[in-house]
């Protein structure tokens, strides 16, 4: 995919130095580092990710996605953004997003580099959001959809969108949690956890901090929503 069509990869390009590639490249302990770094040499300088993302350099983009960082640590938080970047964008691909394990946790790292890292990359980062969301399916990332959303959501609160794209996204929202319950086969009241769907979430904490700041109107209209449907198809 050409990556020039979103406005935060060229963020990251002015921010990622050649430097810096090469210490997400030797992040498996150095491990076959040369074919990670001409891999992520070759999406840098080409501003193109491959057909299918390969284990060089998914495996250190997946490691350097996990670190951890101070508020003020501009450069790890524009690597640990990099490389949730690349893997996001590899979830439009099928065989990539096959393999690309925890992608709610990464939108969650990415959504607080992002913040961190000012008003300018937040708002890169929810146009980003909006960009994968348009080209995601359900059938491709399963429950992953709902945090999509979510994510999109959150931002949009963050950023000072119009209140008619809170309220679309709400709905969107409320289907999209409907539609993953329908494929787990859940028989529980679908308003008790919006964080229930995912078996991977090792975020769970920092999700649910930026929930209760900025999803406090939508809480109240999802369970209003979800325990009137309920009632409906158990009546």
């Amino acid at each position: 995919m050409n990556l020039d069509q979103f406005p935060l990869w060229g963020l990251l390009k002015e921010n990622i130095t050649v430097d810096m590639l090469q210490s997400i490249a030797i992040a498996d302990y150095g491990y076959d580092s040369e074919e990670h770094f001409s891999a992520l040499k070759n999406i840098y300088d080409n501003s193109e990710t491959p057909a299918t993302l390969k284990l060089e350099p998914k495996e250190v983009l997946s490691l350097v996605s996990w670190s951890k960082y101070l508020d003020d640590e501009s450069e790890e938080l524009y690597k640990v953004l990099f490389c949730v970047f690349i893997l996001l964008v590899s979830s439009v691909d099928e065989e990539s997003s096959n393999r690309l394990e925890g992608r709610s946790d990464k939108l969650i790292i990415g959504l607080d580099c992002a913040e961190k890292l000012g008003r300018a990359t937040l708002e890169c980062f929810y146009d980003f959001v909006k960009a994968i969301n348009s080209r995601i399916s359900l059938a491709l990332v399963e429950e992953d959809l709902l945090y999509l959303r979510l994510d999109e959501y959150i931002c949009s609160q963050m950023t000072n969108q119009a209140p008619s794209v809170f309220l679309e996204l709400q709905e969107k929202l409320v289907d999209d949690e409907i539609a993953v319950a329908e494929i787990f086969e859940y028989h529980i009241e679908y308003h008790a956890d919006v964080f229930k769907y995912t078996f991977y979430n090792q975020k769970v904490e920092l999700w649910k901090a930026y929930y209760s700041t900025y999803c406090a109107e939508y809480e109240r209209y999802r369970v209003e929503k979800l325990c009137h449907l309920f009632s409906v198809k158990n009546h």
